[in-house]
């Protein structure tokens, strides 16, 4: 959902303008920041690249309360401060989403919600911290970089209405999402469920969905989808994280339904080991190509399916010493390959990074090298930086 500048200057104003305690019962909160740079090749050239997204819930009154996200992209710093004007390239300014909540008292917690744009990702632990405070973590590896294509994110998008409830008595949370979407030529409705819940040593979390019209370049039909996500064991030293997702397949398609899964099937199995001195992480997936992202030093093919490993190494603890450093060492494959697999065949990436935690962010260093690019250090891979506000 792009917006002007003029659109973008009122809204943060408004915001500015209640942060200074005019307004004399609203609470203030930053619910998201994200930044993200990457320096890389692109066509025999340098590339800098930056992303922001920043959200913030304003409470107005003990049941209403506003949130909205922003984003800002730039394709290429170099080019958007350019000296010759010229030559200077535009960043794109977009408004994720704005949503007006009404919390009520009713059999533990009951919120309506009006929305627009992408209200919350589907897939993650969002409902399980915001309701019951529980914190269901993805794979670091997948979170921002180059492996971030196999991110499971299922957005909501569009104009609808949410309703959010919180039990009383147990661990448990449920949603249900209804929107419009018209931002294809065959604009069509989203309808979404969810549960999650927490129990001493299991998180998890279900969703499913229908969807209809054309969205993202589909042909006209009526879709559904599906995910699943779960830790066993939180909180320990050891424990086992799962997720699955079905891409949106057509229900009526000419397919059968275990050709339409097995070419939609993303899944995930990551035993994790958390030390004081040092924590390791092993995924193992199969998975499509989930989010688009300029990765030239990899050769991705944006409609493969893909199957792999990745080895997540952590020397230190961010939470008591406020710094670590490690390495993700990441080996996948296309499952199309009809020939004998070797070593060609293979794609390898080796990413060491260095975390520091410094006034309530978590600041990331990274470099992704991919051994088989190195014709020039440039083209081999990427340098990153990514601020995350630790909320």
């Amino acid at each position: 959902m792009k917006v002007s500048f003029r659109i973008y200057a009122v809204f943060l104003a408004f915001f500015c303008f209640c942060c200074t305690g005019a307004l004399a019962a609203q609470q203030f909160s930053l619910s998201k920041f994200d930044f993200e740079t990457r320096f890389f090749e692109r066509d025999g050239s340098a590339a800098l690249t930056s992303l922001v997204e920043t959200g913030g819930t304003l409470s107005l009154a003990k049941h209403f309360r506003i949130s909205a996200g922003l984003s800002l992209f730039t394709g290429d710093m170099l080019d958007f401060f350019h000296a010759a004007e010229s030559k200077k390239k535009d960043a794109m300014l977009e408004l994720d989403w704005i949503a007006v909540e009404f919390p009520v008292a009713v059999s533990g917690g009951l919120v309506p919600a009006l929305f627009s744009g992408k209200y919350g990702d589907l897939s993650s632990g969002d409902l399980l911290f915001r309701t019951l405070r529980a914190t269901l973590e993805k794979p670091l590896f997948s979170k921002y970089g180059p492996m971030e294509i196999f991110s499971d994110k299922t957005e909501t998008s569009g104009a609808g209405a949410a309703l959010i409830w919180t039990a009383e008595t147990i661990p448990l949370a449920a949603a249900a999402y209804a929107s419009w979407n018209a931002d294809s030529e065959n604009p069509g409705y989203n309808i979404y469920a969810q549960t999650a819940g927490a129990g001493q040593t299991l998180l998890w979390n279900i969703f499913a969905g229908i969807e209809t019209g054309g969205n993202a370049g589909r042909d006209d039909g009526v879709y559904f989808s599906a995910g699943f996500s779960a830790e066993a064991g939180a909180g320990n030293p050891f424990s086992l994280y799962m997720q699955t997702k079905i891409l949106p397949f057509e229900i009526q398609g000419g397919k059968s339904l275990s050709q339409e899964v097995s070419e939609k099937i993303h899944f995930l199995l990551e035993p994790r080991f958390n030390g004081s001195l040092f924590s390791l992480h092993t995924s193992f997936f199969i998975s499509p190509v989930l989010e688009e992202k300029e990765i030239p030093y990899l050769d991705i093919n944006s409609d493969g399916q893909y199957f792999g490993m990745n080895l997540r190494f952590v020397c230190g603890s961010i939470f008591s010493h406020r710094q670590n450093l490690g390495f993700d060492f990441t080996i996948f494959s296309d499952t199309d390959i009809n020939t004998d697999y070797n070593s060609e065949d293979f794609i390898f990436c080796v990413s060491p990074f260095f975390n520091i935690s410094t006034g309530g962010s978590i600041i990331t260093f990274s470099v992704t090298l991919n051994p088989a690019k190195i014709d020039s250090l440039l083209s081999a891979g990427e340098i990153n930086l990514h601020i995350k506000a630790a909320l």
